[in-house]
């Protein structure tokens, strides 16, 4: 039996409608974190929104040193499905994700195709996160479908940031101040994974985690 070997997890979850071997804006972020975190002892998993996440998780769990730490990265259905299956299975390993970023997420309350595709175009509902440490939520109220309000299960560090004109602020994203409200009225759905801003504020805050779990912080 082989011992389990890998201290880093980070999985990232594509938009709906985007296959596992197109191009898209968050495939473009596993591609770069490749080149920063490959190792043996890192594990990097790219997949659709509605791929086999429970069974992803359940392997991940197997090869993963009881220590070992998780990011998850998604966009839009990829939260609303990919991640929330992905960290319940996970929670039944005993394990806790560490950081998941939430990009613009649309919530999936149905299983069925129209239904969800009804909903997702609306403004209606949250996106709650039930096992993870922290979270980092950017989300953009310009155009539809719109990110929702990422909401903790229990006790999650959630950060914040929201972007749109200063009109679809005041009447989507009221609670959004300071840091966390950037006046961009062009910025939407489609765009939001891929926009330097984000990205960036991204990579930042895993190089830091990393750092710091490398020390044993």
């Amino acid at each position: 039996m082989i011992e389990p070997d890998v201290n880093l997890v980070i999985c990232l979850a594509s938009g709906f409608g985007v296959r596992a071997y197109a191009r898209s804006d968050v495939r473009a972020i596993y591609r770069r974190l490749r080149t920063s975190y490959i190792s043996s002892e890192t594990e990097l998993h790219y997949d659709v929104w509605n791929g086999g996440w429970s069974d992803t998780a359940e392997r991940l769990h197997q090869i993963a040193t009881r220590n070992a730490r998780c990011i998850f990265i998604a966009h839009s259905w990829g939260c609303g499905h990919g991640y929330k299956v992905f960290e319940k299975t996970w929670g039944k390993c005993g394990r806790c994700v560490d950081l998941a970023v939430l990009i613009d997420p649309v919530p999936r309350p149905f299983r069925f195709f129209i239904p969800g595709n009804v909903w997702a175009l609306t403004t209606w509902g949250k996106v709650k996160v039930h096992n993870a440490r922290e979270a980092m939520a950017f989300r953009q109220v310009n155009a539809r479908p719109m990110g929702r309000r990422v909401v903790d299960g229990k006790s999650v560090t959630i950060t914040r940031t929201a972007f749109g004109s200063e009109k679809n602020l005041e009447k989507y994203a009221s609670r959004a101040i300071g840091e966390g409200r950037v006046v961009d009225g062009k910025l939407h759905h489609n765009s939001i994974d891929g926009d330097p801003r984000v990205t960036e504020m991204i990579f930042t805050a895993i190089h830091s985690k990393y750092e710091a779990w490398r020390h044993g912080r």
